[in-house]
């Protein structure tokens, strides 16, 4: 790598920024002219490989053009299925996993996508060379029940041990070394800044986390148990006994057949009937026109990501996971201003952020159903705290019964820090005009009066999510009270609790839209992304030719020629850096806890 960066160096100083990134367009434009896609056959099993993960939302990077075997976007998957479900000289599809990393969401998204293919009288067959090795594969093999077949090597295992929620507490180690968390939080199940100030989780955190991973947990028991024909109970046996050697799974009839990767795509083939060649999903997406690109425009925007304030960078090499409320209320206002836009498609995966970015996105929500354009909101893995306020405006709100969501609360504060400066022997000392001047320095406690202020904030904020959210849900004080105080839901807890109006998928979202705009299930929608992405090249093209001082960032960030680790850790975390600041928390943190499932 180091090698590589003295080459870059080198080519900089000859031939300038521009220069190289030209050459890089000019490589990759030839090197595309040349390639050649050979027709499709009259016969084909469509092969996928998700053990490189599934995301959300494809990269923005002018780097994926030599990137072939990255993360394969969702609705890439949905649209790949949904076309060959109809395509005559698809037979079948065959599906390598083992190391996928799935969420619970995504995996019931994959499942309700293979059982329709399926149902159209097409087979689809699964196969890992283990599921799990020293690791967690439930969700990986929930998803994989849903299959005609699952295969596996005869030296891999199935370790479908469970779930496992945890989450880390720093307290100790914060006053360790002389900082304090200062951090207020409403309610008293909103605990993510408990990360910061406690060493253990309180009570109502792990009665609420404790439903969380049980719902999860008994959506993936139910699943696996009605795909394989297995009484519950015998399948919580399983897991209780797992991990499960080869002989065992098959034996408890969890693994159809064990053999290696060679026989099982010969098998495959043989149960095409007919002589058919294996196609890589990508390749067959590449060439087969996509579905919803006729009848009424309907408006498809992302929300991916933590959110955060202003706008996204221009720089086509960003490839940070965040969603920039500008950016993101300005493609919703331009959607509801076309009178060709019939209504929009929101797909929210995002842990929540900034109050003030939220909100912004949510007032944009408000403002294009004032002028009737009907709004849908398609949830992923996860749309909790910030990314549920966005949501809840929506007409109608779609989640998967495995969806994270909820965490309708808000925390804010800051670090005190001057334990830590005595314990270097440096002394802070200043002077300072108005009574809660000191509020935010990161050196000091709150004044007493700025406490209250903070109070004052935090109780203003929580307000308006709950008053929003109670309106919006059409929901009494009683309900949004049992549903707020920062619950964290699954999709199908949410449902029962009234934040979210119906279970699904992306497919779900899609007739939500055709009901809202008055076709039929049938009937054909045109989906159009907003804002527009433009191709790689342009993106390319637009860096070469914009100002030299962007160019010069972007590639000091990608060699890490940093002039200093402040500036370093600016230039690579972008705009998101004013919100994930360690020294100074914003005030109003819309954001569900640092929990991490484990699987």
């Amino acid at each position: 790598m180091r090698r590589i960066g003295k080459i870059i160096i080198w080519l900089l100083a000859s031939f300038g920024a521009a220069g190289v990134i030209g050459m890089v367009v000019a490589a990759v434009f030839v090197s595309r002219i040349g390639d050649s896609v050979p027709d499709l056959p009259d016969h084909m099993v469509l092969s996928l490989d998700l053990n490189a993960g599934v995301a959300e939302k494809s990269s923005e990077s002018p780097l994926e053009l030599f990137q072939s075997d990255g993360p394969i976007e969702m609705r890439r998957v949905a649209d790949m299925l949904q076309l060959a479900s109809k395509d005559d000289r698809v037979e079948g599809i065959v599906v390598k996993l083992g190391t996928a990393r799935l969420s619970v969401a995504h995996a019931q998204e994959i499942r309700g996508l293979i059982q329709r293919f399926r149902k159209s009288g097409k087979f689809a067959l699964a196969y890992a060379d283990s599921f799990g090795q020293v690791s967690n594969s439930t969700i990986e093999y929930y998803m994989a029940s849903a299959f005609d077949e699952v295969w596996m090597q005869p030296s891999g295992e199935l370790a479908i041990t469970g779930l496992m929620l945890e989450m880390p507490f720093a307290g100790d180690a914060l006053n360790s070394i002389g900082v304090e968390a200062k951090i207020r939080q409403r309610r008293e199940f909103k605990s993510a800044p408990d990360t910061f100030t406690r060493n253990s989780l309180s009570k109502p955190a792990r009665k609420n986390l404790q439903q969380l991973v049980d719902s999860l947990f008994d959506q993936i028991v139910t699943g696996i148990a009605d795909s394989r024909k297995l009484p519950k109970q015998q399948v919580r046996d399983l897991i209780d006994s797992s991990p499960l050697l080869s002989a065992q799974a098959h034996k408890a009839k969890l693994i159809d057949r064990l053999d290696y990767w060679p026989q099982f795509v010969e098998a495959a083939k043989v149960h095409s009937g007919k002589k058919s060649t294996l196609v890589a999903v990508r390749r067959y997406s590449a060439d087969a026109d996509s579905p919803n690109q006729s009848g009424p425009k309907v408006a498809l925007i992302y929300g991916v990501g933590a959110i955060v304030s202003g706008k996204k960078q221009n720089s086509p090499f960003d490839n940070s996971a965040y969603v920039a409320a500008e950016e993101m209320a300005r493609a919703i206002d331009a959607a509801a201003r076309d009178d060709s836009v019939k209504a929009i498609l929101m797909r929210i995966e995002s842990p929540g952020g900034s109050y003030l970015a939220s909100d912004t996105i949510w007032n944009a929500v408000r403002r294009a159903n004032a002028k009737g354009k009907p709004i849908i909101a398609s949830m992923g893995a996860v749309a909790a705290s910030g990314g549920y306020y966005i949501a809840m405006a929506a007409d109608k709100v779609v989640a998967q019964p495995g969806t994270i969501t909820g965490s309708i609360g808000v925390y804010g504060g800051k670090f005190v820090t001057e334990g830590l400066w005595s314990k270097l022997g440096i002394n802070w000392q200043g002077v300072h005009a108005g009574r809660n001047a000191t509020m935010w320095s990161g050196v000091r406690d709150y004044p007493p009066s700025a406490e209250a202020r903070l109070d004052a904030i935090m109780d203003a904020i929580y307000d308006d999510f709950t008053t929003k959210a109670a309106k919006a849900r059409s929901l009494s004080a009683e309900r949004i009270d049992a549903a707020a105080r920062g619950r964290v839901f699954t999709g199908a807890d949410a449902l029962a609790a009234g934040l979210v109006d119906e279970l699904g998928g992306f497919d779900a979202a899609l007739a939500a839209v055709k009901r809202a705009i008055g076709l039929k299930p049938d009937q054909s929608i045109t989906l159009v992304r907003m804002p527009k992405r433009l191709p790689t090249l342009e993106r390319l093209l637009k860096l070469v030719t914009g100002d030299q001082d962007e160019v010069k960032s972007t590639l000091v960030g990608m060699l890490g020629l940093e002039e200093s680790i402040g500036d370093g850790l600016r230039r690579h975390l972008g705009p998101i850096s004013r919100d994930l600041e360690f020294l100074r928390p914003p005030v109003g943190r819309l954001q569900m806890p640092p929990i991490r499932i484990r699987y």
